[in-house]
């Protein structure tokens, strides 16, 4: 799914710069019933972090584009005999294809406050796989945490 993907890459990025990551699929796996509330802020202190890093898309925008091809020709000709045979042929095509856009809205949350300590807000485009998309997205916020200096930069 691509929440797995999302928390596995996060996972990875984060592990390596030295944090420990506890994806949420794996101790809150039925989100389809939407847990309340306290239901998740009890699952948060039972397993003693100290941060929760919630990502949600708060929109989407699908635009379908049209890429006009042009006309391709071709053909083949033998003269022989004193005449011409051969074939020929020509066709036009247009390329269609979907994009996506959605609005990702992405916070973290101290838990002892029960506050967020830092938000970013980005668009992310989606051309092919929303999965091949959460690998672009994913070190694009990673690298917003470590310039809001709350992860260190990749260990050697």
């Amino acid at each position: 799914s691509v929440r797995e993907q999302f928390e596995n890459v996060l996972a990875n990025q984060l592990s390596d710069r030295g944090v420990e990551v506890i994806r949420s699929y794996k101790v809150l796996p039925d989100l389809k019933a939407k847990p309340d509330r306290e239901t998740v802020v009890a699952k948060v202190r039972e397993l003693g972090v100290d941060s929760v890093f919630v990502a949600r898309s708060i929109s989407k925008k699908e635009i379908t584009n049209h890429q006009y091809g042009g006309v391709v020709l071709g053909g083949s000709a033998v003269y022989t005999g004193g005449s011409w045979y051969g074939y020929s042929y020509g066709y036009t095509y247009d390329k269609q294809y979907d994009t996506d856009y959605f609005i990702i809205s992405t916070k973290l949350y101290d838990v002892g406050t029960e506050k967020p300590v830092w938000s970013y807000i980005a668009q992310v485009k989606v051309d092919g796989s929303r999965q091949g998309a959460v690998n672009v997205f994913v070190p694009a916020i990673v690298e917003q945490l470590e310039g809001s200096e709350l992860v260190n930069s990749k260990l050697p």
